[in-house]
C-alpha cells in the first residue's frame, strides 16, 4: 500500500469540514434510521494498516493523516458535536487519499449549543442519537465557562457506553464523569 504524503494546499487544511464524510440523505422506516453518505473508496485505516509492514505508517504518513484527523475533529467540536466513536475503523481514505471521518451513529450534540448556531446535517443526525440524552451540565465553578462545565454522567455498564472499548477514555471506562470532547481527543 502506497500512501501519499503530499500536503493539500493551505486553504484546504483550514477546512476541517473537508475531512468529514458528507451526508447525502436520511431515510427512516418503522424500524431503522438510514444515513446515506458519500462513497469513500480508500477503505478504513485499520484495514489499510494491516497491509503495511509491521502494521505502521511512516512518520511522514502518520503526520499527514493525524493532522487531517485533528482538523476534522476540531471542526466537529467547533460545531458543538462530539463524535464519541473515533477509531481507526471510523477514519477512511477518499479517492485522493485524504481522510474522511465516518459513522456518526453515537455522536452527541453539545447540550449548551447556542440556539443561533449554524444548522447542518450533523446537528439533525446527532440530535437523533440515543447518546445525546447522556450529556448533562453542572453549575460552572468560579472562573469556568458554561462550555467547560459540560460533563457526561457515569454510565455503569460497558454495553451502554459509546465507542469501542480499546479506544475508550480511562474516565469513561472507569465509570467516572467524563468530558465528551476530551473523550474524542
Amino acid at each position: 500500500g502506497e500512501m501519499s504524503t503530499t500536503a493539500p494546499d493551505e486553504h484546504e487544511l483550514c477546512e476541517g469540514a473537508g475531512y468529514i464524510c458528507d451526508i447525502i440523505d436520511e431515510l427512516e422506516d418503522d424500524y431503522f434510521h438510514y444515513v446515506i453518505t458519500e462513497f469513500v473508496p480508500g477503505g478504513d485505516l485499520y484495514s489499510i494498516l494491516t497491509t503495511f509492514p509491521q502494521h505502521r505508517l511512516s512518520e511522514s504518513q502518520a503526520r499527514f493523516v493525524f493532522r487531517q484527523i485533528v482538523l476534522g475533529v476540531k471542526h466537529l467540536h467547533d460545531n458543538h458535536i462530539a463524535h464519541l466513536d473515533l477509531s481507526l475503523e471510523n477514519v477512511c481514505l477518499d479517492a485522493n487519499e485524504n481522510i474522511r471521518i465516518i459513522d456518526f451513529g453515537v455522536a452527541a450534540l453539545h447540550p449548551l449549543c447556542p440556539s443561533n448556531a449554524s444548522s447542518s446535517n450533523f446537528f439533525a443526525l446527532s440530535n437523533a442519537s440515543p447518546i445525546s440524552a447522556i450529556p448533562f451540565s453542572k453549575q460552572p465553578q468560579q472562573g469556568q465557562s458554561l462550555m467547560q462545565s459540560f460533563m457526561c454522567k457515569p454510565i455503569a455498564h460497558l454495553y451502554n457506553k459509546p465507542g469501542k472499548i480499546r479506544y475508550m477514555s480511562p474516565e469513561l471506562f472507569g465509570n467516572l464523569a467524563w468530558d465528551a470532547y476530551q473523550n474524542d481527543v
